[in-house]
């Protein structure tokens, strides 16, 4: 699909849903403009700041152009210290403050969050239907819509799914269930949002003769390459707040397939 198979996180731009801090607008043009320079050009943005952050990077930066967004049906505004609030459902004023928010005149992906009611569930989906027939969307995506996807009577107008995968979550078939629909998968949460991370590099450090930043680099090259491959699909969304993981994690999307020793070393730390 591209030459890099990973997507930034929206997640890498805000305080929640993450253990490291939350980088300022000098760091964020770093990490954005180090993901262009190496072939990393999709951007994720669950979450309205995260499309706000990243906007206003590649308007600082004048990238704009060089970089395919997805956006998801999340609206809420909220600071450091408020809770990040749930999806809602599309309306038509929608799509002008995404493309506002994120500067831009075109998104590559729209995500569908389907909640409780149907019939509203309906009327988003058709409203979606509606921007990527009329250009403003390249592409439609659903959030981890299971086996109940072959119910849903316009599944043939997506292109694609994002499924959370990792040691402790995840499905192989669900994802093949997707590709035999002729989807594109998107899989995420690598490191449960750094915190399985920084609990299996604990675990690392306590074998003699590595270091913490050696028990550090291994365990995270370790999920990152498992989420990948072990999913099988076609791409990996993975949030990174330092412009530095740009380069290791392409570097470990390069290594391929963990081999049977990376794998059973990897599962051992799993606490």
């Amino acid at each position: 699909m591209r030459q890099v198979p990973l997507i930034l996180g929206g997640h890498s731009y805000i305080r929640q849903l993450g253990s490291d801090p939350k980088p300022d607008p000098h760091a964020i043009d770093q990490i954005v403009r180090a993901c262009i320079d190496q072939g990393l050009d999709c951007f994720d943005t669950t979450y309205r700041p995260e499309r706000i952050a990243l906007g206003d990077s590649l308007r600082r930066l004048g990238l704009a152009a060089a970089a395919r967004i997805i956006a998801w049906n999340f609206f809420h505004m909220f600071d450091d210290d408020q809770d990040v609030g749930g999806p809602d459902y599309y309306r038509p004023e929608h799509l002008q403050q995404i493309l506002d928010d994120a500067h831009v005149q075109q998104l590559d992906g729209l995500v569908v969050h389907r909640l409780a009611d149907e019939t509203l569930n309906e009327r988003q989906e058709e409203l979606a239907i509606q921007w990527k027939n009329a250009g403003h969307v390249q592409r439609l995506g659903l959030w981890s819509p299971g086996e109940s996807i072959i119910q849903f009577p316009r599944h043939s107008e997506y292109d694609f799914v994002v499924e959370p995968f990792n040691l402790t979550t995840g499905s192989k078939e669900r994802i093949a269930l997707y590709r035999s629909l002729g989807l594109k998968t998107y899989v995420c949460s690598p490191y449960v949002r750094g915190w399985k991370l920084d609990k299996m590099v604990a675990a690392a450090s306590r074998n003699p003769g590595l270091s913490p930043a050696e028990a550090q680099a291994r365990v995270a090259d370790g999920l990152l390459r498992y989420a990948l491959f072990e999913s099988g699909a076609d791409c990996l969304i993975v949030s990174m707040r330092k412009a530095q993981w740009i380069g290791r994690n392409i570097e470990s999307c390069q290594r391929g397939p963990l081999s049977d020793d990376e794998m059973r070393w990897l599962k051992a730390l799993r606490t």
